[in-house]
């Protein structure tokens, strides 16, 4: 009796969670994105997402970096092996940045860009 209605109950969630509309708005409180910072570059050089949302970069190589905006609007501290650092991006319009260490402004060097709809 437990298993049939153990079974039972898995298939109700299971149908309630399929009745779900499959484009489920994501708010801007949830939106999230993600660049690697590894062998001296940003991957993905340049990344697009909808205002409202944190970028996190994490530093997946063994050297350390920096993500430092060119106009000033946002910088990390020293991010070592393993670290990260966030910046939630509200406006729409195209951010430039680097590594101080590795890049410059203007994508000289180590370099990417924050494309913000």
């Amino acid at each position: 009796m437990r298993k049939t209605a153990t079974v039972a109950l898995v298939a109700l969630l299971f149908g309630l969670f399929a009745a779900l509309p499959a484009g489920r708005r994501v708010s801007a409180e949830d939106a999230a994105a993600s660049v690697s910072i590894k062998d001296f570059e940003f991957q993905p050089q340049q990344i697009t997402v909808k205002a409202g949302t944190t970028v996190t970069w994490k530093n997946d190589g063994k050297t350390a970096h920096t993500v430092t905006a060119d106009d000033g609007s946002f910088e990390s501290p020293t991010l070592g092996a393993g670290k990260t650092f966030s910046q939630k991006f509200t406006k729409a319009g195209t951010y430039r940045y680097y590594c101080s260490f590795h890049g410059g402004k203007d994508g000289d060097g180590m370099s990417g860009t924050v494309v913000v709809q």
